[in-house]
């Protein structure tokens, strides 16, 4: 299912969202379909492209619009939403800026549904850390800490083996995943 309910998005369910993420000027919003391929986008997505307006986006997959690093990224995010059937909550990853450089942001991804519960797209959304890739490179770190954690959950997991993998004291570590996460002290 998808938050407004049991029925597919209408068109007015779209153009209600893009009008709601166009306020946030910080954070980027897409619906895709099962293909790959952009069916909505909000005005901060827009100006993260080459592209000049809303239109030009809609009907393209990722790879038709972003580098191939970037896009082989969205595409292994998307995937693992389709095949799981669940959301990929707060993952860090780098995405273009609207000056073109690239930056760090916080993205989740939600499956859409059909009536049947086949999932038929995705709603993604990411909030600009506004921190610059080159500038901060232990938001690195950090993304790799928390992969190991996403992928060692069946095993006990200690802050300071994981604060000594990212070759980081424990407070080190406790203060960026705070900062990123933005999770009171």
């Amino acid at each position: 299912m998808h938050p407004l309910g049991s029925r597919p998005l209408t068109d007015g369910d779209i153009a209600w969202l893009e009008s709601l993420f166009d306020c946030l000027v910080d954070v980027v919003f897409c619906i895709k379909d099962r293909a790959g391929v952009y069916r909505s986008v909000n005005q901060a997505f827009v100006e993260r492209t080459r592209l000049r307006q809303r239109a030009d986006l809609i009907g393209r997959t990722c790879e038709q619009v972003f580098s191939e690093s970037l896009a082989s990224t969205f595409t292994a995010q998307d995937r693992e939403v389709w095949e799981s059937a669940q959301p990929s909550r707060d993952q860090l990853e780098l995405i273009s800026n609207a000056d073109g450089s690239i930056g760090w942001y916080l993205a989740s991804k939600f499956p859409l549904f059909d009536q049947t519960g086949k999932v038929i797209g995705l709603v993604g959304i990411s909030q600009d850390l506004h921190v610059a890739h080159q500038s901060d490179a232990s938001l690195d770190v950090v993304r790799e800490v928390v992969r190991f954690i996403r992928t060692h959950l069946d095993t006990p997991l200690r802050t300071e083996s994981l604060a000594e993998q990212a070759g980081l004291s424990v407070e080190q570590l406790d203060r960026r995943m705070k900062r990123i996460y933005r999770l009171s002290t």
